[in-house]
C-alpha cells in the first residue's frame, strides 16, 4: 500500500476522492477526534491526540497532492484549448448546472473573447447575469445577442461544430427578431431560487449561540457565550445597541410577540426581559434562592405575550407570569437536560426536547402532557411549522424528523447533515425548512417533497441558531466562530425595502 493510499484510508476515503471530498472528510474526522472533546474523558484523550495528528497530516498529505495535479491538468488544459471556444462554452454549461456561477461566468467570457461572434455564449451569459442580478451586464448581453441576430447569416449560428449539438445547449436555436429572442426562457436549472450570502458580522467575543428577528423584521439581535446581546438594524446591520446584565454565557433569545420586549435565557441561572426600545431589564426571572437551579436553555414567549416558558439543564420547565413576574408553575418529569422549546402556532402547546430522547407537547397554561414522540437520539432542536400541522425536530443522529400532528404516521425523515442538527427555523409561509448542523452546514429543504433546495457552507464552525425573516426572504445564522451571516434570496434582494 503507497503511502497516498494509506492516507486515504486514514480519511475514511476510497483512493482517487476529490480535493472536496478530502476536505469534508477531514473536518468530520478532525472534529471527532479533536483532543478538546475529551477534556471530560481523559482515559481517551492520548489516543484522540494521536488519531488527530494522523488526520491532520494525511489530510495536508492529500491535499498538496491534489493541488499539483489540478494544477498540472489546468495547465494542459490550457495549451489543449486555448483557442477553442466551444471548450469553455461546454465547461461554463456545466459550471452553471452545478451552481457554480462565477464559474460559469468566467467560461463564457473566455468563449466570448476567442471568438467576439459566438452568440450562445452570450445568449447564456445573459441569462445567468440577469439571474445573479448583474442587470446592467445582463442587458448589454441581450444588446449583443440581438445586434448577432440582425447580422448576416454568416455568425456563430451559420458554422455549427460537431461540439455544439443540440443535446448540449440549453438555449433553443436564435430567431431573427428581438421580441422572439426576449421571450425565450433560460435554462431550467437557472429558474432556482440562488441563496447568497449578503454579510458576515463579527462583533461578538465569544460564540453566537442565539439569533431572534423581530416580527416586524425591523431589527434582529444575538446572544453570545461573551455575555452580552447585541441589537442590530436589519437594513444595514448596524450595531444599535448592547445589551449587558447577565453573568454568564447567553444560550437562548426570544421575542415577544408585539416585538417590545426581548427574552433572554443564561447560563447564570436567570431569565431576563428587556425593553428592546431602552435596552433597559425590565424583570428577572430566578436567582440565587429561586428559578432555575442549572443552565437556562431556552425560552420562549406565550401567544398572548404574557407567559414566558423556560427550559433548563435542571430538568425542568417553567412558566413565568410578566405582569406579575412571577412563577406560575414548574414541570417535572423530565429525564434529563432540557435544550430546546417552541410554542405552538395556536399559543396553547409548546414542544421542549432534550438529551432524554423524548419530545413532550404540553398545555403552556396547565403543564398537561398533550403528546410525547418517541426519538433515537438527544434532541437539540424542535419547531413548529407557521400552520401548526407538523412538528420537526434534529439532534444527536445527524437526521430531521418532520411529524404530522394531525395523524399518527411515521415522521418523514431528511438525511443530508454529516453531525448533530442544531438549529431548525421555517419560512414564514411554511414552505421551506432551514437546518443548521455541528458541520457548519445549512441546507433549505422543500417541506412538501422533502428535497433539499440549496446546501449553504459556513467556515466548517457550528451552526448554532437560525432565523427567518417576518418576509421569507432573509436567513440569518450564527455560529460558534463568532460570526452572523446574512444569507438572501436573490430574486428578493433589488424589492427588498426595510
Amino acid at each position: 500500500m503507497s503511502n497516498l493510499d494509506l492516507d486515504y484510508e486514514i480519511l475514511e476515503l476510497k483512493p482517487g476522492a476529490s480535493l472536496e471530498e478530502i476536505k469534508v472528510a477531514y473536518r468530520k474526522l478532525a472534529k471527532i477526534w479533536h483532543p478538546d472533546r475529551f477534556i471530560d474523558a481523559p482515559q481517551y484523550q492520548q489516543e484522540a491526540t494521536e488519531k488527530f495528528r494522523q488526520i491532520k497530516e494525511a489530510y495536508e498529505r492529500l491535499r498538496t497532492n491534489r493541488l499539483k495535479l489540478k494544477q498540472a491538468n489546468h495547465e494542459t488544459e490550457i495549451k489543449t484549448h486555448s483557442t477553442n471556444p466551444e471548450f469553455y462554452y461546454n465547461r461554463g454549461i456545466e459550471n452553471a448546472e452545478i451552481e457554480a456561477y462565477e464559474d460559469a461566468l468566467a467560461d463564457f467570457s473566455r468563449a466570448i473573447r476567442i471568438d467576439p461572434d459566438y452568440l450562445k455564449a452570450y445568449q447564456y451569459r445573459a441569462f445567468l447575469n440577469e439571474k445573479l442580478g448583474y442587470e446592467n451586464r445582463a442587458k448589454s448581453d441581450f444588446d449583443k445577442v440581438a445586434a448577432l441576430t440582425d447580422k448576416s447569416p454568416k455568425t456563430r449560428e451559420s458554422k455549427p461544430s460537431p461540439s455544439q449539438s443540440s443535446t448540449r445547449s440549453p438555449i433553443s436555436e436564435s430567431s431573427s427578431s428581438t421580441e422572439s429572442r426576449v421571450s425565450q426562457s433560460p435554462p431550467a436549472h437557472l429558474n432556482k431560487t440562488i441563496w447568497q450570502q449578503t454579510n458576515i458580522i463579527k462583533k461578538h467575543r465569544g460564540k453566537v449561540n442565539a439569533i431572534a428577528i423581530d416580527p416586524k423584521g425591523k431589527f434582529f439581535v444575538s446572544g453570545s457565550s461573551d455575555k452580552t446581546i447585541k441589537l442590530w438594524t436589519m437594513r444595514s446591520n448596524q450595531l444599535l445597541r448592547i445589551f449587558k446584565g447577565h453573568s454568564g454565557e447567553i444560550h437562548n433569545l426570544a421575542m415577544s410577540p408585539d416585538g417590545e420586549m426581548l427574552a433572554s435565557a443564561s447560563s447564570d441561572r436567570t431569565i431576563k426581559l428587556w425593553d428592546c426600545k431602552k435596552g433597559k431589564v425590565i424583570c428577572t426571572f430566578g436567582g440565587m434562592f429561586s428559578g432555575h437551579s442549572d443552565v437556562v436553555s431556552c425560552v420562549t414567549f406565550s401567544r398572548d405575550g404574557r407567559t414566558i416558558a423556560s427550559g433548563s439543564w435542571d430538568r425542568t420547565v417553567k412558566l413565568w407570569d410578566i405582569q406579575t413576574k412571577k412563577e406560575i408553575d414548574t414541570l417535572k418529569g423530565y429525564g434529563e437536560k432540557i435544550y430546546s422549546l417552541s410554542l405552538h402556532p395556536n399559543g396553547r402547546i409548546f414542544a421542549s426536547g432534550g438529551l432524554d430522547t423524548n419530545v413532550r407537547l404540553r398545555q403552556i397554561q396547565t403543564g398537561k402532557l398533550v403528546r410525547s414522540l418517541k426519538m433515537n437520539s438527544a434532541i437539540l432542536t424542535v419547531a413548529f411549522s407557521p400552520d401548526g400541522r407538523l412538528l420537526v425536530t434534529g439532534g444527536y443522529d445527524c437526521t430531521i424528523r418532520l411529524w404530522s400532528l394531525e395523524t399518527k404516521e411515521e415522521p418523514l425523515i431528511l438525511l443530508g447533515h454529516g453531525d448533530r442538527i442544531s438549529s431548525l427555523a421555517f419560512s414564514p409561509d411554511g414552505k421551506i425548512l432551514a437546518s443548521g448542523s455541528w458541520n457548519g452546514i445549512i441546507i433549505l429543504w422543500n417541506v412538501k417533497t422533502g428535497e433539499k433546495i440549496v446546501k449553504l457552507k459556513e467556515d466548517s464552525a457550528d451552526i448554532l441558531s437560525l432565523a427567518f425573516h417576518p418576509r421569507g426572504k432573509i436567513l440569518i445564522s450564527s455560529s460558534a466562530n463568532k460570526t452572523i451571516r446574512v444569507w438572501q434570496s436573490l430574486q428578493s434582494m433589488k424589492n427588498y425595502q426595510s
